[in-house]
């Protein structure tokens, strides 16, 4: 993030140390980044949770839990 007060001198900007604590979306500091990871490990939670509990839900799921263990592999005949 370059603001008035930055420059650029060789290949990297002049920043203030300050900046790396923002938190701004899309910045790539430290807390960004910690708070994606967060946000990640909650979805995966919140979507495997309710499958080990209620039997009914595996079975609705069947078809995507199906594609998801499917091979991602590419093979071709030429």
């Amino acid at each position: 993030m370059l603001t008035a007060r930055s420059s650029v001198v060789g290949p990297f900007p002049e920043i203030r140390a300050s900046s790396l604590l923002a938190a701004g979306p899309h910045s790539g500091t430290t807390f960004d980044l910690i708070g994606s990871v967060g946000i990640a490990i909650l979805v995966i939670v919140g979507a495997a949770a309710p499958m080990d509990r209620l039997p009914r839900l595996r079975r609705l799921a069947k078809p995507v839990i199906a594609v998801g263990t499917m091979s991602l592999a590419v093979t071709g005949s030429t």
